[in-house]
C-alpha cells in the first residue's frame, strides 16, 4: 500500500510542476 501510495504522489507531484510551468509561462 505504501508503494502504490508514494508512486502516486510522486505522479501528483510531477503533474503539479507541469502545471505550474504553464501557468508561469501564461502569465
Amino acid at each position: 500500500t505504501e508503494s502504490v501510495s508514494y508512486t502516486y504522489g510522486k505522479v501528483k507531484l510531477t503533474w503539479f510542476e507541469e502545471i505550474f510551468e504553464e501557468y508561469k509561462i501564461f502569465r
